[in-house]
């Protein structure tokens, strides 16, 4: 045996060992015949001919090369590892064998990954087994499969592993061939996510192909089996590569890994470095756009041939491949590691541009005359772009849109009990759509308004100072969704782009982010590449506790307080059926927070505690940040901390109001009046139809003395909803401002008249008339009522009266309440008469303001 042909035998002794059980009955076919019978004799467990290796690793190769179909491994069923009961065996591989097993202890099932006894023996194995337990272990990341443990029993080593349901990508090709452009390229951009952690760590992991990619059920991509991996010295920038015993495991002269996914570098048996997974990352990216191997050959020689010596066939690429992701297939399969892209970052970046704003493959001279032909066959409709065909074919943009509405889809389904099912999606594609960057979405209270519209669409675009306008139809019918959505351009009322998509109920997130994503494609949005990989990796939830969390926020939604119950219920009942779903945490959150001003003293405590319970769980939704700084601002008065949970709410969402209008609320503390203004009139932007947010701009510009604009903005807020009660509190500070206390105390009445908690603004207003006598009637009668919450009220009053004790004795009274007014003290109009006393900065320290200027 010449040398040559010895190293093709070790070679591919190697790689049938550390090979998928799947994959080794192809891999001795496609060997050259002489080189498969000398690995089948050292594949052999009695063969004496295997003294140029190990024996305790061959006299176990046999068994390993059995049936991968078999369910029952070397452990057997119903066997016991420690406090882990093994169920069936999932997998085998070249380091031993996976089980699905319960772990007695914490009620739960695990992944059990065994090193069997006689590899156990062997130093090289073992090290390299807890060395995967150590790498694992050093990784943190909802992309990478966890691991929960080491330990050995009955002379067994083993690691306790995350149990990763799904199928794997190697599975998934073999069942489908090619997977669809958009869906790999949210795979893709999960494990860029997954390598990017591990790179940062100087981890490579030296193995990336689709049998160690799992899909789960919910969408999240993991990256499995580290075995492989190797912790480099640094994860600066890497270094040219040179030839040297690192590239090799433990000196043996052994490559390492699978080789149709091998850099050139690991095939010469090189040092590697992060490179090598990035050359493999495109190989696997390849395949699953084209469903075959991106540089193959019949023998494992003719692979490593083919990686050395030949490039792939791009020509292969699906023509829907976006420019961007071709361009970087190409950039991961350079052969020289130095010219290589040198990092996953720029991969994940790459592949989250072409899924936000795919650029078209630029044509080559064949599939320009291919085109042409086509063009000639059907005719000279598309001389003349009949119907939008022509732009849709050679990519031609359409309109840049800046601003957009989403009306209410309209319901199909069978029944009104239904409607709230329509809303939520609408209140879902509503905030999916405000993510992106640059784009103005009119906020869902302003959008439901127009639920049954009679309108036409251009008066509706008018009104709400649109661009686009997203409208369409949702049918359930049992657990089954489906949804068309359209896209008008609002000055023309013609439609831009039209798409249906159906799906189970239990995808219903998934649902979304696909349309989301396609409307996004349409009007050129930029989502950014964390949001894209949000939005591609949403979970499943299940079924009943998505109807509870839908139904919740339907009722929350509108505005009697019999129905925010309802909606609390709903959420509540969702969290006993699974206390570890964050959506119904994160809906409660902001159920509560809507009403803590108005009925519940410690309504803002109870969202706060349901905001932090949904961020543990994983939940990251603007609207959870903006519930979490809500209750930071007005109940704990934790003002720095407010403040940051506003901002990272507004980064992960520019146009969500609600956090606008807080945010806008919150500045004047901080003495940033103008600032506050801005914010208050982008959220009225954002909800031109929600009162609240016009009368809050009312009672901005009160205290700026800016009494005109007071009235006008309170009389604006009336217009949108008749007898609204905000409008008519800033409506009558706006007449006592001009002195018109007739007016003023007019109006409070008219308030009291609906909802008599409002009665000590009626003692706030004749104090400022100087009607002293009627004041303290009216303070007098609010402090005799059982469980009243006026002490803040009171001690205005009595400020503005300048009965200073009174004032403070009240005003600690609130404090010990926590009023959620408090925090304003120092920018109050009506306490600038007792703002000097000691006692009352020393209470504006306890909350943690102070003077202005």
């Amino acid at each position: 045996m010449t040398p040559e042909r010895w190293e093709e035998v070790k070679y591919l002794y190697h790689a049938v060992l550390e090979a998928e059980p799947s994959d080794r009955g192809a891999l001795l076919e496609s060997a050259d015949p002489e080189v498969r019978r000398e690995v089948e004799s050292l594949l052999s467990p009695g063969d004496s001919s295997a003294d140029p290796f190990d024996r305790d690793v061959l006299s176990d190769a046999g068994s390993l090369l059995e049936d991968a179909a078999a369910t029952v491994g070397r452990l057997g069923e119903n066997a016991n590892l420690s406090h882990y009961e093994i169920r069936t065996l999932i997998g085998r591989g070249g380091m031993g064998e996976v089980y699905l097993a319960h772990d007695g202890k914490l009620g739960r099932d695990v992944a059990i990954k065994t090193l069997p006894k006689e590899f156990s023996e062997d130093p090289e194995r073992l090290s390299r087994f807890r060395r995967e337990a150590r790498v694992l272990a050093s990784l943190n990341h909802p992309n990478i499969a966890a691991i929960y443990g080491l330990d050995e029993s009955a002379g067994v080593n083993f690691l306790i592993l995350e149990l990763v349901e799904g199928e794997t990508l190697a599975e998934r090709l073999k069942r489908t061939g090619p997977i669809p452009v958009d869906e790999a390229l949210r795979v893709m951009i999960q494990v860029a996510e997954a390598l990017g952690a591990a790179h940062q760590k100087g981890i490579t992991h030296r193995d990336i192909k689709p049998a160690n990619i799992k899909a789960t059920p919910e969408g999240r991509v993991k990256v499995l089996d580290f075995g492989l991996a190797k912790v480099l010295r640094t994860a600066a920038a890497a270094p040219p590569l040179k030839p040297a015993e690192a590239g090799l495991e433990s000196g043996t002269g052994r490559i390492l890994g699978t080789p149709r996914y091998m850099s050139p570098e690991q095939a010469r048996g090189e040092a590697v470095d992060q490179r090598t997974d990035i050359w493999a990352f495109g190989c696997v990216l390849y395949e699953l756009l084209t469903g075959q191997p991106a540089l193959g050959g019949k023998t494992v020689s003719d692979i490593i041939a083919a990686i050395l010596e030949r490039e792939p066939g791009y020509d292969a690429l699906p023509s829907a491949a976006p420019e961007q992701v071709r361009r970087l297939i190409q950039q991961c399969l350079v052969k020289d590691a130095g010219k290589r892209l040198p990092d996953i970052t720029e991969a994940r970046q790459a592949i989250a541009s072409a899924l936000t704003n795919p650029r078209r493959p630029t044509f080559t001279r064949r599939r320009l005359i291919a085109s042409c032909a086509a063009a000639a066959a059907v005719g000279a409709p598309m001389a003349f772009n009949f119907g939008g065909v022509r732009d849709r074919l050679l990519g031609t943009p359409g309109p840049r849109i800046r601003s957009l509405v989403v009306l209410p889809l309209e319901n199909l389904s069978r029944g009104s009990e239904q409607e709230y099912f329509a809303d939520g999606f609408t209140d879902a594609l509503i905030t999916d759509l405000s993510k992106i960057d640059g784009l103005r979405v009119i906020s869902r209270t302003s959008a439901m308004r127009y639920k049954g519209r009679a309108k036409a669409l251009p008066e509706i675009a008018r009104e709400l100072h649109v661009e686009g306008v997203v409208e369409g139809t949702i049918q359930r019918d049992g657990q089954h969704v489906r949804v068309r959505v359209n896209l008008i351009q609002a000055s023309t009322d013609s439609t831009l782009w039209s798409e249906g998509y159906e799906g189970e109920l239990r995808e219903a997130l998934r649902l979304q982010a696909r349309v989301t994503q396609a409307v996004a494609r349409q009007i050129r949005g930029a989502i950014s590449p964390e949001q894209q990989a949000r939005l591609g990796s949403r979970r499943v939830v299940k079924p009943e506790i998505y109807e509870d969390y839908l139904r919740g926020m339907y009722y929350l939604n509108k505005s009697a307080p019999a129905d925010h119950d309802k909606g609390i219920a709903f959420l509540r009942a969702a969290i006993d059926k699974d206390p570890a779903e964050p959506l119904a945490y994160a809906g409660l959150s902001l159920g509560y927070s809507r009403i803590g001003h108005d009925r519940i003293p410690d309504a803002f405590k109870l969202a706060g505690a349901a905001a932090s319970r949904a961020l543990e769980l994983g939940e990251t939704m603007a609207e959870t940040y903006a519930g979490l700084a809500q209750a930071k601002l007005y109940w704990n008065w934790d003002l720095p901390g407010a403040e940051q949970d506003f901002l990272h709410a507004l980064d992960l969402n520019p146009n969500l109001a609600v956090a606008r209008c807080h945010y806008g609320w919150y500045l004047p503390i901080l003495g940033r009046l103008e600032d506050a203004i801005s914010e208050m009139k982008r959220a009225k932007d954002l909800d031109p139809l929600t009162p609240l947010y016009t009368a809050w701009l009312g009672s901005l510009y009160n205290y700026q003395g800016r009494y005109g604009e007071v009235i006008e903005e309170a009389n604006k807020a009336i217009g949108i909803q008749p007898n609204y009660t905000w409008g008519l509190l800033v409506l009558a500070r706006g007449y006592s401002g001009l002195k018109r206390h007739e007016d003023a105390i007019a109006t409070y009445k008219s308030v009291v008249a609906k909802d008599p908690a409002w009665k000590w603004r009626l003692g706030e207003g004749y104090a400022v008339a100087g009607r002293r006598g009627e004041a303290l009637q009216i303070a007098h009668a609010v402090a005799q009522e059982p469980g009243n919450h006026a002490a803040y009220g009171l001690g205005a009053i009595h400020a503005i009266l300048g009965n200073t004790d009174q004032a403070l004795r009240w005003l600690e009274k609130a404090y010990q309440e926590r009023d959620s007014y408090m925090p304003w003290l120092m920018v109050a109009p009506m306490f600038a008469g007792v703002r000097d006393d000691p006692r009352f900065q020393n209470l504006a320290r306890r909350i943690g303001v102070k003077a202005l200027g």
